[in-house]
């Protein structure tokens, strides 16, 4: 070799060396990338994209051909040239045969944000020595003005604890509380249809009804970041004084990295020479979906028991026992000795049940609450039944780091259907997650499709009947008893719980006015070819994105990603849902991949008794089905006394998508939803064995199936709802 040649090839070596140190440095949470890359520019980029979302919704919502809607197309031509300028030269700046994500900083003041107090009793609010002691943390960051909706039901709470020490229920219209507001800066109370303003520094007097007897509608509102207010308040003719502090919630999030200021941009390399799942796993037009992360440790929660159980090891360090689960004793103590340091607790479900299981989960995490761990729980509020309401609404007067976020979709003004929206659309986003700065092993997410729920454990509900304040399942009870097999799974990484965390929260922030949310990861196409030694996983490792979906604000991503995700298959599909009402674009996928040689098997669900709307949800099932029976293999879940809940997709022995997605109309036009997109051949090999169990407790159906005349008259009434 000459010395030419042995210079060339040491100065690639060398060239090479610098390029794994470059991607390792970017791929490493020791070393911020953005060090490395042009920061500025990034964040620019990010900004302009935010802003072409956010005034492409604008358009979106204006209906009316204005001045306005013409000004605001402009604006977003503008935009958008300014975005395609800038694309080019991010992209080129970066060279990696391998995903690679770099987080950036997030603080622009662009939306309305609405929060609620709500007060449901006394004794937490009392003064002491004249002083406030309680406090409730508002989320002003990234707001051009806040809105705190004042809500009381002091006067007709009917509590379920056995000596209420607050006042007791009355019929009276006009029973209210006298308030007191004093803000740092100047806010405005709207008591409709009143304005009263409420000058900084000086004492705004109003009176507070109870909400529930006289159906006011009181907001705060506050424009400047750093206003803080002091609420006080009192029952007419007592001497009693109560009060409650109102702070911004940055300090208190800064604690946990400030995950609601930061959003990503994701580099993906080129996957042309690929298959087409990988291609679709690493489409660079997936929106709202995470930059992919490389997990090693996994459990998959297949029992019910389990599902419990791990929510319970993460908060705790231990696994309840099984005579703890036989006990039917939801109030025996906990041990917690080896419970890890939490920082941070997100939850979002559906439901969050005071039943036995759900009152299981608030023991251990009133002992986190009582550390200061920062706690988040949403819900959906049109679900939610009165004793859930109580236990939650208690936890959240004790502890001013929880925080409760009962979701009520809002009307837009648009006509009739919209309106009738508000009483079915959901919260649907379902996780579990913990985040520790101290413990990284305690940095874990339950995702799946599982809710907190005694249907999701038990085979029969628990005695529930002999605790007043916990759900009761019996036949005269607070609610019909159903049994839900489902799937969940345990995933521990710091990465990717820091980016569930940072996704939640761009969804909780979302403007109040219109409910749009900014997109938290962008991501950027690069020309060199993916690595193949990148999807060359060990035998425990998974790549995961995650993504979510308010279908009617994001322009109906997840229909789009689920139509892409079922045209790339090559070989097979195989689903299990428990509710499948396909739309139009869905349905055309699914023959189409019959069409081309795609073996695809359902499993779902035709008795859905004990189902909140099972007097029609079988025949919609059944509509679906005789659509295309004769094209894919569809399966009838037959275990008797079980609804299968599961909701999973497998494709080509590599991919799954779980989650909270059904194969309804619900999940694609009403709502919000998340999705894991996991790529892991031996993940999907363990999975497809549940799916093979789920079948081996199946039927084919080879003949149409037999609906209702008048349910189907319904069905057409109640539309897109289910």
């Amino acid at each position: 070799m000459t010395l030419a040649a042995t210079l060339r090839l040491n100065f690639k070596f060398i060239i090479s060396l610098m390029t794994a140190a470059f991607l390792t440095a970017c791929q490493s949470s020791s070393r911020d990338p953005a060090a490395v890359l042009n920061k500025e520019s990034l964040v620019e980029y990010y900004n302009l994209k935010a802003d072409l979302g956010h005034v492409s919704d604008q358009i979106s919502e204006n209906k009316k051909d204005s001045s306005e809607k013409n000004n605001l197309i402009l604006k977003k031509d503008k935009i958008t040239e300014d975005v395609n300028q800038k694309y080019p030269a991010l992209a080129a700046e970066m060279t990696t045969d391998v995903p690679v994500m770099v987080s950036i900083p997030f603080n622009k003041s662009w939306r309305r944000h609405h929060d609620e107090l709500i007060i449901h009793e006394l004794d937490s609010y009392v003064l002491s020595a004249g002083s406030i002691k309680k406090k409730m943390f508002l989320s002003t960051d990234t707001t051009q003005n806040l809105y705190l909706q004042l809500t009381h039901f002091i006067y007709s709470w009917k509590s379920l604890k056995e000596n209420p020490q607050w006042i007791p229920s009355v019929e009276n219209d006009q029973a209210f509380l006298n308030a007191e507001l004093i803000c740092s800066h100047d806010a405005i109370i709207h008591d409709s249809p009143r304005k009263i303003k409420a000058p900084a520094g000086k004492q705004t007097s109003f009176k507070w009804f109870d909400k529930k007897l006289n159906g006011q509608r009181a907001f705060i509102e506050i424009k400047d970041h750093n206003t803080t207010c002091d609420l006080k308040f009192s029952i007419e003719g007592q001497p009693e004084k109560y009060g409650i502090q109102l702070i911004p919630e940055s300090q208190e999030l800064a604690r946990i990295g400030s995950p609601h200021l930061q959003s990503e941009i994701c580099y993906l390399p080129s996957t042309q020479n690929l298959g087409k799942i990988q291609q679709f796993f690493l489409d660079a037009d997936l929106k709202y979906t995470t930059c992919p992360v490389r997990v090693e440790k996994y459990q998959t929660l297949e029992e019910s028991e389990e599902g419990i159980n791990a929510k319970i090891r993460i908060l705790t360090g231990k696994s309840l026992t099984r005579e703890f689960l036989r006990s039917s004793d939801p109030f025996a103590p906990l041990d917690l000795s080896q419970a890890p340091k939490l920082d941070a607790i997100l939850i979002s479900y559906l439901v969050f049940r005071a039943d036995f299981g759900g009152s299981v989960i608030m023991q251990a995490l009133r002992h986190h609450a009582k550390q200061g761990t920062l706690i988040r729980i949403a819900l959906s509020d049109v679900i939610t039944l009165g004793k859930d309401r109580q236990m939650l609404l208690d936890f959240q007067s004790e502890f001013p780091n929880v925080k409760l976020l009962f979701y009520k979709y809002r009307p837009q003004g648009k006509g009739f259907k919209d309106w009738l929206s508000s009483f079915h659309r959901t919260n649907h986003i379902k996780l579990f997650l913990t985040y520790s700065k101290s413990e990284p092993l305690a940095n874990q997410v339950i995702l799946g499709g599982r809710n907190i729920h005694d249907g999701f454990v038990f085979d029969q509900p628990s005695a529930n009947y002999i605790y007043p304040t916990l759900i009761d399942y019996s036949a005269d009870g607070d609610e019909t008893w159903a049994r839900w097999e489902d799937f969940e799974t345990l995933f521990t990484s710091s990465s990717l719980v820091k980016a569930i965390m940072g996704q939640f929260f761009s969804v909780l922030h979302a403007d109040y006015a219109t409910i749009h949310f900014r997109n938290f990861t962008e991501n950027i196409q690069v020309d060199q070819p993916l690595s193949e030694e990148y999807l060359k996983l060990k035998d425990q490792e998974v790549l995961i994105r995650s993504m979510v979906s308010v279908p009617f604000k994001d322009d109906h991503r997840l229909e789009k990603l689920f139509i892409q995700m079922i045209d790339s298959a090559e070989q097979v599909i195989k689903v299990s849902t428990p509710y499948f009402n396909l739309t139009a674009g869905l349905l055309k996928a699914f023959q189409r991949a019959a069409e081309r040689g795609v073996e695809v098997q359902l499993i779902t669900r035709l008795d859905l008794e004990g189902d909140t709307a099972d007097l029609v949800l079988s025949d919609v099932n059944k509509k679906s089905i005789n659509k295309i029976y004769k094209k894919i293999k569809v399966y009838e879940y037959t275990t008797k006394g079980k609804i299968l809940h599961s909701k999973l997709f497998l494709i080509d022995h590599k991919f799954v998508m779980m989650g909270s997605v059904n194969l309804n109309l619900r999940s694609f036009i009403h709502d919000i939803e998340n999705a894991t997109l996991v790529y892991g051949p031996e993940f999907n090999k363990k999975i497809d064995q549940l799916y093979e169990t789920y079948k081996s407790e199946s039927k084919l159906l080879t003949e149409k199936q037999k609906t209702s005349f008048w349910k189907g008259i319904l069905i057409k009434i109640i539309g897109t709802a289910l």
